[in-house]
């Protein structure tokens, strides 16, 4: 129950609440005696009046009664006084709206607190009408009406000092006395406050505290009620704040204009004038019609093209802000539109422009379906590269060669091309194999060229089982430890780090090792990080931490790592060029990601042994393959750019011209700066390279056989040899 009043001369309680058997802020009249005052009849029900106020719905509200009916009264903000919800109704006893301040804006436009008073003698209703003003209205009813229908005149209205005033009565001097406040908050200057006013004198001011003896002196009304209305010329643009509704003459109103995101304010239009100031302040001398008026911010799109000549883009420009922005790449000849920098494929591409944007069309050269490649002389190493190759990875123009004697002991060697020598690398320091395990077991190269290794170990967590990483800082030197490890896929029981793959720098370097799970035979892997030269053991990973990077039920065979990384950094799985790698079974043809190779690929025997070069924007895997009798027949090309499931194969004349009993291979590939690929395939301490470069004599050049109407000379650093009056360098290449 939010207010009760007890209406002497009508011998009626009347009240209103918030809620009370099913009406929505229903006003309840109780007979409490009879005319004539006597309490002799018994009321059989209760309330005897119940009517709904729907429209005056608030949290707060006062409720007056008079002779001809009630007023009802609403907490309602100035400008906030609708036909949902009014600051104030008049009811009469039958429970008839006959007059509300929604249709009467002009008079009363708010009533923040709810407060009103009616006099005694019911000539005059004291109620708050907008900001801190309370009014003294005369109330007189209209004769003309059937019902009762009052007629509210305003005789005078001073600053209260309050913005709520939840309760308005006069004192028996005649004297206002409100309940009022900002809120109830605890301090001081916010606590509700009991204020008496004086009955306004002629030059509308009050004396307070208010004396008993005030004399209460009637006015005429001296202010003239203007309405300041707002509009916006588009309601998605923005809003405006402050206080529209009623002014007295000669008030200021303040209205500010507030933009949505994406819109910006650009002027006020009142009548024929405009405005630039926001907020506007304006003073009210008539009914003013108020406009902010806003427009959308333009943004630009800047369209660029991953590589001058590949292709064009169309569609950049200024847009307006939640306008529509089309870009369409258009590919030169030669070349093919890939996708643009946010990841969309879509051409055109069509974007809602919510602010600045550039957008880049990646394109990349077409590659032929067939590659014709030269052919150089085998280069046989067989005296100088002991064991079984089992990886090689390229390191600039040389090559670094990993082999394992049947003992598994191993033996790293630097081969450089351009002289034909072998140099092995120093293994000083690396610890020795322990039970059948591996002492190294397979290397990479660091994207700021430095050699690593890795062992390959049963990890149980006894130091005895501890995965050893190898840096060669200097290759003529010899390692250092990088980092040790006992993490394993599933920390206990597993046999990690066959294989290896790394991206990132020796300072900061993600490195992936293959780790099969002893006890319930699922494949595994560990992923550790250097930062800033240390191993980080808080940023570990592995298979069973994250299921989505690589699942752990690809079956009960051993698994390795398909590659060595990227000259980018990057790694392969599931056909996009990522972190972390795709596991390859070994001795098996293909898993599912590699349905759409050619099954023998990979190989039988070589899956292992595979590398990656980034060729004209495509991403080259080079891999040995084997003939019908599973020995060394050649090594394939395989285009992987848009992942294995697309993956192209390209017609290559790379097959050897005769079959070797091979037992193990690995394939190399480098790009040059010019841009031009060449393969190296080594088996058996040979080397079969093949290569885009125009070639010299078709007869390999060895420095150990030159016939004696060959000369040999050194210029800058480089072995040449002069045959018939022209250079060539040791690869056979005419220099000039």
């Amino acid at each position: 129950m939010c207010h009760i009043v007890w209406h002497r001369s009508k011998h009626k309680l009347v009240t209103v609440a918030e809620d009370y058997t099913e009406k929505s802020f229903p006003v309840a009249v109780f007979n409490v005696g009879q005319e004539d005052g006597s309490l002799s009849t018994t009321w059989t029900t209760a309330p005897n009046i119940l009517f709904n106020t729907l429209g005056n719905g608030a949290a707060s509200f006062d409720v007056k009664a008079c002779k001809k009916g009630v007023w009802v009264t609403s907490n309602r903000s100035t400008g906030n006084n609708t036909s949902l919800y009014t600051s104030m109704r008049f009811y009469t006893w039958d429970g008839i709206c006959t007059w509300s301040s929604h249709e009467h804006t002009d008079v009363i436009n708010g009533n923040l607190g709810a407060g009103i008073a009616i006099t005694p003698d019911e000539s005059q209703i004291i109620m708050k009408i907008h900001d801190n003003t309370i009014a003294i209205f005369d109330l007189t009813w209209d004769a003309t009406k059937e019902d009762a229908t009052p007629i509210l005149t305003l005789n005078a209205s001073f600053d209260s000092g309050y913005a709520a005033v939840s309760s308005i009565n006069l004192d028996y001097a005649g004297n206002i006395v409100t309940v009022a406040g900002t809120n109830f908050g605890n301090t001081d200057t916010q606590r509700m406050s009991l204020v008496v006013y004086s009955n306004p004198t002629n030059n509308n001011t009050c004396e307070v505290p208010a004396k008993k003896s005030s004399v209460v002196t009637k006015v005429a009304a001296s202010a003239t009620l203007y309405t300041v209305v707002t509009n916006v010329n588009d309601v998605a643009m923005g809003e405006v704040t402050g206080n529209a509704g009623t002014y007295e003459e000669g008030a200021t109103a303040t209205l500010t204009a507030e933009p949505a995101i994406g819109y910006q304010f650009v002027n006020w239009t009142v009548g024929e004038e405009t405005y630039t100031t926001n907020p506007l302040e304006i003073v009210v001398n008539s009914d003013l019609t108020v406009t902010a008026n806003f427009e959308a911010i333009s943004y630009t799109i800047t369209a660029n093209v991953n590589k001058e000549g590949y292709g064009e883009v169309t569609g950049g420009g200024a847009y307006d802000y939640n306008t529509s922005a089309t870009l369409t790449a258009t590919a030169n000849e030669g070349y093919e539109f890939v996708n643009w920098s946010n990841g969309s494929k879509e051409n055109p591409l069509t974007i809602t422009v919510k602010g600045d944007e550039t957008l880049t069309a990646n394109f990349r050269a077409v590659l032929p379906e067939s590659m014709t490649l030269n052919a150089l002389p085998v280069v046989d190493y067989s005296a100088t590269i002991v064991g079984t190759i089992k990886r090689a990875v390229q390191n600039g123009e040389n090559t670094i060669v990993l082999s394992h004697e049947d003992n598994g002991t191993p033996h790293i060697y630097n081969v450089a091309h351009a002289t034909k020598t072998v140099t092995e690398i120093s293994q000083e320091g690396v610890n020795a194999a322990a039970d059948g395990f591996l002492a190294i077991s397979d290397i990479a190269v660091t994207e700021d060229g430095k050699l690593v290794a890795c062992n390959y170990v049963h990890c149980t967590f006894t130091p005895s089982n501890t995965s050893y990483f190898y840096i060669w800082n200097d290759l003529a030197a010899a390692p250092s430890v990088w980092f040790t490890s006992q993490k394993s896929g599933n920390y206990i029981d597993a046999y990690m780090g066959y294989t290896m793959a790394l991206k990132g720098t020796s300072q900061n370097a993600e490195v992936t090792i293959s780790a099969f799970n002893k006890s319930n035979s699922n494949t595994r892997y560990s992923h550790l990080y250097v930062v800033d030269g240390t191993y980080s053991d808080a940023s570990y990973k592995y298979s069973r931490d994250n299921a989505a990077l690589h699942p752990n039920t690809l079956g009960k065979n051993t698994y390795e790592l398909n590659a060595s990384p990227l000259a980018a950094g990057k790694w392969i799985l599931d056909g996009e060029l990522t972190s972390p790698i795709e596991f390859v079974e070994q001795n098996a043809v293909a898993i599912d990601t590699y349905t759409a190779l050619n099954s023998d690929v990979l190989g039988k025997k070589y899956n292992g042994a595979t590398y990656l070069a980034n060729y004209n924007e495509h991403h080259l895997m080079v891999a040995p393959y084997a003939n019908g009798e599973g020995y060394l027949a050649g090594v394939k090309v395989v285009d992987i750019v848009d992942g294995f499931a697309a993956a192209t194969e390209l017609t290559t004349n790379t097959d050897l011209a005769t079959a070797e009993n091979a037992t193990a291979a690995a394939a190399t590939a480098v790009v040059d700066a010019e841009g031009k690929l060449t393969i190296h395939l080594f088996s058996d301490a040979k080397v079969y390279t093949f290569t885009q470069k125009e070639q010299g004599p078709t007869t390999a050049l060895d420095n150990t056989t030159v016939a004696p109407q060959v000369q040999k000379i050194i210029r800058d650093g480089q072995v040449l040899i002069i045959r018939d009056g022209k250079t060539f360098n040791m690869m056979g290449q005419e220099v000039r």
